[in-house]
């Protein structure tokens, strides 16, 4: 039975609607098909998945919505080309939205790493790095149980790294600022006190 076959049959059953999300969407990722049938399975994902929300939605179905709405707040101006075949105007989403979503998850069931990762990644996109760390930082902690755990943690410990390096960065900014208006200052203070001394040798 195909997705669209198990949605007409059951088309109000939250679980159907879910899993048909579930398989469209991973079937648009596939990287060896045509930009047709991509364009086809993400029309097809998102109508799934707008209607399991409107009827029971669990911590995956608002997971895969702040994927989505991730995706469409990142887009290259090539991938907009492709949204716009698929859905005739670019979806209004932002980084908001899908963090709106990754915490409606995480209250459903906390500590899952792909939401854990995305949450980073959302408050990395946001400027917000002691967000960012608070989410990253769990997800070096939880025992990996396949390959594509392994993967995630490398690429929370890769993300913190980039982290670290930019507040560093960013901390010898301000040090450097500081310094440069602490000498300024010494300077002008410098200057007045020898104008200072200067007029009562005159005097």
């Amino acid at each position: 039975m195909t997705c669209k076959s198990a949605y007409r049959t059951g088309s109000k059953n939250a679980e159907v609607l879910k899993w048909s999300a579930i398989i469209t969407g991973t079937l648009a990722e596939i990287k060896d098909i045509s930009d047709f049938e991509r364009v086809a399975y993400v029309r097809d994902f998102k109508k799934f998945l707008e209607e399991a929300l409107t009827i029971k939605p669990d911590s995956s179905v608002y997971h895969m919505n702040g994927r989505f709405c991730y995706r469409m707040a990142t887009l290259s101006e090539e991938e907009k080309k492709n949204v716009m075949i698929a859905f005739e105007e670019l979806p209004t989403c932002t980084i908001d939205d899908a963090l709106h979503n990754f915490h409606k998850a995480e209250e459903m069931n906390s500590g899952h790493i792909d939401n854990l990762m995305y949450l980073g990644k959302c408050y990395i996109a946001k400027g917000d790095e002691s967000k960012a760390q608070k989410y990253l930082l769990p997800v070096l902690e939880i025992t990996p149980t396949d390959e594509m755990d392994e993967a995630l943690i490398a690429e929370a410990r890769e993300l913190l790294a980039g982290i670290k390096e930019y507040v560093q960065s960013q901390n010898e900014e301000n040090g450097k600022e500081s310094s440069d208006q602490t000498d300024m200052e010494e300077t002008e203070d410098g200057i007045d006190s020898t104008s200072g001394y200067s007029k009562n040798a005159t005097d």
